[in-house]
């Protein structure tokens, strides 16, 4: 939901709901990133559907939705990089991180997921089902 808030530091603010947005299954972090003249992108993470979006305030809706991001993607954290931003999003059922490039903050949807960082722990956290699996599964038999 996108919200705005009215007199936020009277004592008796008003919330007008400006629009809702349909999102991927588990949407739970959020972190806004600001794009100095322009409205603010947001990042969002989606736990269950193993994704990113990014939500673009000037456009109103979801600029890019980045699939594949790992098992369980919680915090995300940014790193401004010139015009763009790197994106480190922590999987928590992997133990990876996702590394997603925004070459330009004024064109998110050209994002993408450009690598994991370390191995799959999925041998040691179990599977969704919590039912443990077996590492020679995931990695060819490394431990």
């Amino acid at each position: 939901m996108v919200l705005n808030v009215k007199n936020p530091t009277s004592d008796f603010p008003s919330i007008d709901v400006e629009r809702v947005i349909s999102m991927p299954n588990g949407a739970n972090q959020v972190l806004v990133i600001p794009r100095p003249g322009r409205s603010d992108l947001v990042a969002i993470t989606c736990i269950e559907a193993g994704a990113l979006v990014l939500y673009d305030d000037d456009v109103g809706d979801i600029a890019a939705l980045i699939p594949g991001v790992g098992a369980q993607p919680f915090g995300v954290a940014v790193q401004p990089i010139g015009a763009g931003a790197r994106l480190f999003v922590s999987n928590f059922s992997d133990g990876r991180i996702a590394v997603i490039d925004v070459v330009d903050l004024a064109r998110p949807h050209e994002a993408r997921l450009v690598a994991h960082l370390g191995q799959s722990q999925q041998c040691l956290t179990g599977s969704k089902t919590g039912t443990p699996i077996a590492c020679d599964t995931l990695d060819g038999g490394a431990p």
